[in-house]
C-alpha cells in the first residue's frame, strides 16, 4: 500500500486560505443578493404572488 504524499504545511495553509477567501466572497455576494431581493419585496417592486385579476 502506498502512503499518502506529504504536502508541505505552507502550501496546504495557502490552499486553505484561498478556499476561505473564496467562501467568504461567495457568502457576501449571496447575502447582498438576498438583501436586495428582500428590499424589492418590501418596497413592492416585485411580488411573490401572481397578479390578481
Amino acid at each position: 500500500m502506498q502512503s499518502a504524499t506529504n504536502i508541505p504545511d505552507g502550501e496546504l495553509e495557502t490552499d486553505l486560505d484561498f478556499i476561505k477567501q473564496l467562501t467568504v466572497f461567495a457568502s457576501c455576494v449571496l447575502l447582498i443578493a438576498v438583501g436586495i431581493f428582500a428590499y424589492m419585496i418590501y418596497t413592492g417592486e416585485i411580488s411573490l404572488s401572481a397578479p390578481q385579476h
